[in-house]
């Protein structure tokens, strides 16, 4: 078996997943491997690739042709 190390997890993170494990009657260690095998069976690509094509389709095209950074820029100037 894999071991895997998180760094730099913020302390409100992992205060939750202890919360979460107690009330699973789980060890921290063990609410956590059982997340990330759930995450990772969930998992679909063509189920993610049809969902963001959907919302491409669903998304109007701009009509100002403006690109993403032209917004970014517009964004911050008024900062």
């Amino acid at each position: 078996m894999a071991t895997l190390t998180v760094r730099k997890l913020d302390d409100t993170v992992y205060s939750k997943l202890g919360e979460r494990a107690k009330r699973n009657n789980r060890s921290l260690e063990a609410e956590v491997r059982e997340i990330l095998k759930e995450s990772a069976a969930d998992f679909d690509l063509d189920r993610w690739l049809a969902k963001a094509s959907e919302l491409r389709e669903r998304t109007p095209p701009r009509t100002d042709g403006k690109t993403s950074l032209d917004l970014l820029k517009d964004d911050r100037s008024g900062w």
